[in-house]
């Protein structure tokens, strides 16, 4: 959770969230079946895919000025 909260790793939090939401999501179809849990699974995935999708022109902008996410 720590590294959505802090700005410079916020993606990279983003896409740990999504993957394992997608985890989430494929074991609840194939074992566990549906519910709240499901719901709140799929919204979660969601809701990362949607800030990586609003992020990815800044991304893109940083890349094409040769900046990059460096840590001091």
């Amino acid at each position: 959770m720590r590294l959505f909260l802090i700005p410079r790793t916020a993606r990279l939090g983003a896409v740990l969230i999504a993957v394992w939401m997608a985890g989430a999501i494929l074991s609840h179809i194939f074992v566990l079946g549906y519910g709240l849990f499901f719901v709140s699974a799929l919204a979660t995935f969601f809701l990362s895919g949607l800030y990586l999708f609003l992020t990815r022109t800044q991304s893109n902008l940083a890349a094409s000025n040769g900046q990059s996410a460096k840590v001091k």
